[in-house]
């Protein structure tokens, strides 16, 4: 049911239901600690699967470049972490961005204003994770230099 103050929300948007949908699915969405899938990974897989847990939450086309731009800059909007990833899509980065949130790695704000603004931000658990990302990093520096290493002269990349 919805409160006067939220219809007097809603229309004074002027998108009628949009806002009150939209508070309902957000309420209902963060009444979970984690996403379904990581909950669902989470208590069916034993302490064998860890590192697994480790690449369903940190994988992911954006994730680990996310968290090392968050932990750079501390505070990014949508389109700064859009423009600084090298334009992903915004559907792919919303996804990514949701994910994380999802799972308490990032905060997200919003501000109540027209326009919207959204803020991203590392939670303390994302904050835990950042060794990991540098370990994989570096790892994937290693692993790239050594399959460059294998390529013969005339195919190697060129830099950017």
């Amino acid at each position: 049911m919805s409160s006067v103050a939220d219809r007097y929300e809603a229309s004074k948007y002027g998108h009628s239901g949009y806002i009150l949908t939209f508070r309902i699915l957000w309420e209902r969405r963060r009444a979970d600690p984690v996403r379904e899938k990581t909950a669902r990974i989470v208590q069916e897989w034993t302490d064998a699967c860890d590192a697994e847990i480790s690449i369903a939450v940190l994988g992911g086309a954006w994730k680990p470049s996310i968290l090392s731009l968050l932990r750079e800059h501390e505070v990014l909007r949508f389109g700064e972490l859009s423009r600084l990833l090298d334009e992903p899509t915004a559907r792919v980065l919303t996804r990514q961005l949701r994910e994380l949130e999802d799972d308490g790695l990032v905060i997200r704000t919003v501000y109540r204003q027209v326009p919207p603004k959204v803020e991203y931000r590392l939670s303390e658990l994302g904050r835990g994770s950042l060794p990991l990302v540098d370990a994989l990093t570096s790892w994937g520096g290693s692993y790239a230099e050594h399959q460059r290493s294998l390529l013969p002269e005339a195919s190697a990349p060129v830099a950017r």
